[in-house]
């Protein structure tokens, strides 16, 4: 267990914050063994979905059931699943009207790949159409990468797919834009005009329909690039030939200037480009111990109202344990963050805040992380906020790594409870905590809660096998 001086822990609770949370009546699912995912809002509806199925000893997604909650009160759950082909899901989102489902199915005659999508009624949660969004060729034993992208307004859709000849080893990389009723805008390749090997670091599309690629080329040196790319056209520019960044993400600011943040060997990096001038005009950097066992990787970029962006670099892995006998098992760990704050304009860190816990979630199936130990981002004016499971007894504010797991979850602890930090914009932390499942027998989990507006979350959690829904409006 973490702890510190008594002296200290009282330090640091010293002006923690009270948040009053309006909970909904408690909901039994059907589906008690799926994992519950929140994929959107229609005006004041928030859907849900959820859906495996165990096909001989390997279980395999290949159906999709949604939930439609409104007033944290479930009304409508799944009568009959949707189904898909096996291994087929891409994304399952909602747009305008509708809720969308992609997936990927091989049509043998045409030897193309297409990419369908089956509405499902908003009201209903059945399916009331289907058709293909996209194809395109591929030869036998070719391995298709499809990923979906939104604007920050979920008003554009970019659907992307990168496919490699397994025979010449020639790839390309298609933007196909996309409205958000589905309907197609644009499409577009990307290509370079730069030799050596390329990596696709980040892809972002902005609410007008741009998108960005940041990418690196290996030749002779290591060349940083940004694209822009519309219908048409690619604006190529070389950020930078001596940078080897590996885990990359991009935020785009406004048309002519972005922010690279930069995880590598344990040390941060942010720079400022601006895109007319061709230009670095800010660097920052920060380094940290990466002890053995820990696994660091960028999670997202969150901008405050000030201009400031925080970084969140998560100690966050998965372990697959495979089997010759038995399913595959997956452990999904995620212990330690730093929240790094950035003022862009500026060549200087504005705080960085380490946060340590040490949970690890288990289960049978593939997933995007565990259902559990995924603290839940979000910002409100000038401060970044946290929300996540720990142990009661811990002091995560020590500014001490944490290595050691002593949460499992699903199972959990009878010591568990769910914390607020929040982050001034001056860096202070305070911490407070919500509910203890000792007290309450619930769980928060970050799958199936989300920010309605600032300063207005929906918490989701489960208690044994039902699951609760909760408004909470941060306090002033």
């Amino acid at each position: 267990m973490k702890r510190v001086a008594f002296i200290l822990a009282m330090l640091l609770s010293f002006g923690a914050f009270s948040q009053n949370i309006q909970w909904g009546q408690e909901y039994e699912p059907e589906d008690q063994s799926s994992i519950y995912e929140y994929v959107g809002s229609i005006e004041n509806d928030n859907y849900f979905s959820f859906g495996y199925q165990t096909t001989g000893f390997r279980r395999r997604f290949n159906r999709v059931g949604f939930m439609k909650v409104k007033n944290n009160q479930v009304t409508k759950y799944t009568e009959d699943y949707v189904e898909i082909p096996l291994f087929s899901l891409i994304s399952t989102f909602t747009t305008i009207n509708n809720i969308a489902l992609l997936y990927q199915q091989e049509n043998k005659v045409a030897e193309t790949n297409e990419i369908k999508c089956k509405l499902i009624d908003k009201n209903l949660l059945t399916e009331k159409s289907e058709k293909v969004l996209l194809s395109f060729g591929i030869s036998k034993r070719d391995d298709p990468k499809v990923n979906v992208y939104h604007s920050k307004d979920k008003s554009k859709i970019v659907i992307s797919y990168f496919n490699v000849n397994y025979k010449t080893d020639e790839g390309y990389l298609a933007f196909n834009v996309f409205d958000n009723t589905l309907d197609k805008l644009w499409s577009n390749k990307y290509t370079t005009e730069e030799e050596g090997a390329v990596s696709i670091l980040d892809i972002k599309i902005t609410n007008e329909g741009v998108v960005y690629v940041l990418s690196k080329i290996k030749s002779e040196k290591t060349k940083l690039m940004l694209s822009k790319v519309t219908e048409g056209e690619i604006i190529e520019k070389v950020v930078s030939n001596d940078l080897d960044f590996n885990n990359a993400e991009l935020h785009v600011i406004n048309n002519n200037t972005v922010f690279i943040a930069d995880n590598t060997k344990g040390k941060f990096t942010g720079i400022t480009y601006n895109i007319q001038k061709e230009e670095i005009t800010n660097t920052v950097s920060f380094e940290y111990i990466k002890e053995e066992g820990t696994y660091w990787g960028i999670k997202d970029i969150y901008e405050l109202d000030n201009g400031n962006l925080v970084t969140v670099i998560e100690d966050s892995y998965v372990h697959i344990q495979e089997s010759t006998t038995t399913p595959a098992t997956y452990t999904y760990y995620n212990r330690n963050f730093y929240a790094i704050c950035v003022n862009p304009n500026d060549s200087k860190i504005v705080y960085n805040q380490l946060l340590s816990k040490a949970t690890r979630y288990f289960n049978r199936y593939k997933i995007n992380g565990g259902q559990f130990e995924s603290p839940l981002y979000f910002t409100a004016g000038n401060d970044f906020y946290a929300i996540y499971n720990a142990d009661k007894d811990d002091n995560d504010l020590a500014g001490q790594l944490f290595i050691e797991t002593n949460i499992t979850f699903p199972k959990g602890g009878k010591s568990v409870v769910t914390n607020l930090l929040k982050i001034d914009e001056q860096g202070k932390p305070l911490q407070t905590t919500l509910f203890g499942k000792k007290a309450t027998d619930a769980m928060f989990s970050a799958n199936i809660s989300f920010e309605v507006e600032k300063g207005k979350i929906i918490l989701g959690r489960f208690k044994d096998d039902n699951i609760n829904f909760g408004t909470m409006q941060l306090a002033e």
